[in-house]
């Protein structure tokens, strides 16, 4: 999955971001979320939320349960210590902010070749 290009790191139109949900087959409790992909120093954030449709989720009205800052390579964000609460939901959202260093003819975007969840299902 990739982004599209822009002109600037943090140009995305109306949008505050963008990014890739993946829903889960059922409900769980989320220990880690590795995501693989572009070295261009982007930041994001990443959501766990119960809804049953993406187009219910609105990242501004979310509290992330973490951050990537500059990721020049691959990145795992460890939530175990975070409350069950926090990290229980049916869908994983990675939330991209700014684009990073340009890659495209000198234009912005990110790729991201794999996102991997781990946890428990239940909760």
């Amino acid at each position: 999955w990739r982004t599209e290009s822009y002109d600037t790191p943090q140009f995305f139109g109306s949008k505050k971001g963008v990014g890739l949900g993946l829903i889960l087959a059922q409900r769980g409790e989320i220990d880690t979320v590795r995501v693989d992909g572009s070295s261009n120093g982007w930041s994001g954030t990443v959501y766990v939320v119960d809804a049953v449709d993406l187009r219910d989720v609105d990242p501004g009205k979310l509290e992330p349960v973490a951050r990537l800052d500059d990721v020049r390579g691959p990145v795992e964000a460890d939530l175990s210590s975070l409350g069950a609460d926090a990290r229980t939901g049916s869908i994983v959202l990675v939330w991209i902010t700014d684009l990073g260093d340009p890659v495209d003819g000198g234009r912005h975007r990110v790729e991201l070749s794999e996102v991997t969840v781990d946890g428990s299902v239940g909760g």
